[in-house]
């Protein structure tokens, strides 16, 4: 089911909106120098409500989800989160905001999770996983039953 959600909205108005909601409290708040031309400073505000993180950038709002934490009010994922759970979370989520034009919400992020019970040990099943679609796991060296992408390591 879908663990963890990072949407990007760029419309000004919206991110207005939600930035003077009053149900949203102050998270942190951090500035950091570009690393391209050591000049620049980018600033980041987060802003939670109910476990959603709200982060104000220069690139717009990103906002990072956990619809199965959600669903169990943000204490665990690890109940039965059926389709049609997620759904109504989801739908929840747009009412409780108000969003009219969920097409301007561009998912960058979407990790889903899959609970299963195993006839074999959890670590020979992470063990003799190799590929994820046509990119091959590589042995992760500082945890001993964990893999990565190559492009992670």
């Amino acid at each position: 089911m879908i663990d963890f959600l990072k949407i990007l909205v760029t419309d000004t108005a919206f991110i207005e909106k939600i930035y003077n909601d009053d149900r949203l409290i102050f998270h942190n708040s951090r500035e950091k120098l570009s690393h391209f031309d050591f000049e620049t400073i980018h600033s980041k505000v987060t802003r939670i409500y109910k476990g959603i993180l709200f982060c104000f950038n220069d690139n717009g709002l990103e906002i990072l989800f956990r619809p199965h934490y959600y669903f169990n009010d943000n204490i665990h994922n690890a109940n039965d989160f059926t389709v049609k759970d997620c759904i109504q979370v989801i739908n929840d989520f747009i009412e409780m905001f108000d969003i009219d034009k969920p097409e301007q919400f561009r998912i960058i992020n979407l990790e889903f999770g899959v609970n299963v019970i195993s006839d074999i040990p959890v670590q020979d099943l992470i063990t003799r996983a190799e590929y994820h679609g046509k990119n091959r796991f590589l042995i992760d060296s500082g945890l001993k039953y964990s893999k990565k992408r190559p492009d992670v390591i």
